[in-house]
């Protein structure tokens, strides 16, 4: 079965809150990676997601800088993401350091 070619790659730990302090919330992220098949179709079953979309490196690094189609919490993931697979790196970001640390922060507010 394809779960079982899940890869755990780690586990991200955020605290969210609007930049009023309201709406305080601890979130959990448990990350895997997954290699599928090119011709692989996820269907959603539980309610939890709407559509999928396949997006080539260079849409998802676009979307985690500058687009709103995300969760702001999946941004984290999906930055987490692109660390992991070189794709944002200390050469190519002047705030890698920034963002690592952002990633694991007991706090992350957003706006």
């Amino acid at each position: 079965e394809i779960f079982r070619r899940a890869v755990a790659t780690g586990a991200l730990s955020q605290m969210t809150s609007r930049a009023d302090g309201r709406n305080l919330k601890q979130s959990l992220y448990f990350n895997f990676d997954l290699a599928v098949d090119g011709d692989w179709q996820p269907h959603a079953a539980d309610g939890e997601v709407e559509q999928f979309r396949l997006w080539t490196l260079d849409e998802l690094e676009a979307e985690v800088r500058t687009g709103a189609l995300l969760r702001p919490a999946m941004v984290g993931v999906m930055t987490d993401f692109l660390i992991r697979h070189g794709r944002i790196t200390a050469d190519s970001e002047p705030d890698y350091i920034a963002i690592q640390a952002a990633l694991h922060r007991d706090r992350l507010v957003l706006c």
